[in-house]
């Protein structure tokens, strides 16, 4: 993909509130809410420790959590980082990007 296409994807993502995730396995794209990072971070973290949540889990959540390969397999389409979370030299970032 060319500078420019990348660019114009980033922008795009950012604008509309939404990142589209590729599988590094398989693929497979998945459209997401920005949110559905921090959502399964919740989420994954509630069925750990048995919290209770006082909202509903995202739908994107659970289409994510159903794909074979799971979300560590996932990465952001227009940069390659994983997803949800990036790790950079400057520590782990993502969850609000």
């Amino acid at each position: 993909m060319g500078s420019f296409a990348r660019d114009r994807l980033r922008r795009l993502e950012r604008e509309g509130g939404t990142v589209t995730l590729v599988c590094q396995e398989c693929g497979e794209e998945f459209r997401v809410s920005e949110d559905a990072g921090p959502a399964l971070v919740a989420y994954q973290w509630q069925q750990e420790t048995g919290a209770i949540s006082y909202q509903r889990t995202p739908k994107d959540v659970f289409t994510i959590l159903e794909h074979e390969h799971g979300a560590s397999a996932l990465v952001k389409k227009a940069t390659g980082e994983s997803w949800p979370l990036t790790m950079r030299a400057s520590g782990i970032v993502g969850l609000t990007e």
